[in-house]
């Protein structure tokens, strides 16, 4: 359940299969949501960079700072500090955080972002682009999925789609501590009316899904070559595969 706080993709799915869950007592659904992901190679990556690149706080200053915090952030608190529970027996040793000089860098870099991410807050991303003189940010503004991007927003897909076939980055905006590029977020899933009998109706497919596989439109075949377009299809189908 804790995903809903990342994305917006999986909304209805979840909150069907916990009503099921409510309503009649089956799991199964709920279930197998959970154990989607498959293997732990992505998880152990994860450990594998969140414990060494830099020193990992004690576990009595971990639960300090994880008690005082749940008591606003009830939601999240907890499961995130036991995702990373890991660190606190890391295997491998911890370093000193590196220093970053952005200075240094002279290729662009595209950052994307979406303003009410709660996972990398969107302070991060302006953080992030400040460091690099080089950096554009895309903002999907007003949204909440976690640095969402290639779900069907042309704005969006259009600037990341001309970035890997050209290097080029939306113009930076100069002096300002702000996004270089607004687009639309990643909408929020609207669930299927319910039917007589109150069966719901068939799960449509999620916003990248849909967007991604379909015809694009008129604006976005224009602006967009074909052979991006369609790798950017191609990796899109092929994560659907593998249960991303």
């Amino acid at each position: 359940m804790l995903t809903v706080g990342y994305y917006v993709y999986g909304w209805v799915e979840l909150g069907e299969a916990y009503a099921k869950l409510v309503k009649t007592g089956d799991g199964t659904d709920l279930l197998a949501e959970y154990a989607g992901p498959g293997d732990d190679n992505g998880f152990a990556v994860y450990n594998g960079v969140q414990c060494t690149d830099a020193q990992w706080p004690s576990w009595q200053k971990t639960r300090r700072d994880a008690a005082r915090l749940h008591a606003e952030h009830p939601f999240l608190t907890w499961g995130n500090t036991w995702y990373n529970a890991p660190c606190l027996n890391w295997p491998a040793k911890s370093h000193r955080a590196f220093k970053v000089d952005g200075s240094k860098v002279r290729t662009p870099i595209l950052l994307v972002a979406e303003t009410h991410d709660a996972a990398t807050v969107y302070s991060g991303a302006l953080a992030t682009r400040k460091e690099f003189p080089t950096a554009s940010l895309i903002e999907g503004v007003g949204g909440t999925t976690h640095s969402g991007s290639l779900s069907g927003i042309d704005c969006t897909d259009d600037a990341i789609a001309t970035y890997l076939d050209t290097g080029v980055a939306p113009q930076r905006v100069k002096g300002k501590n702000r996004s270089d590029l607004q687009c639309d977020p990643v909408p929020v899933p609207e669930p299927e009316p319910v039917v007589s009998g109150g069966a719901a109706l068939s799960r449509s497919a999620s916003p990248s899904a849909a967007a991604l596989t379909a015809a694009p439109a008129a604006s976005t075949r224009d602006r967009v070559p074909a052979d991006v377009r369609a790798a950017l299809q191609q990796a899109q189908r092929q994560g659907q595969g593998a249960g991303r």
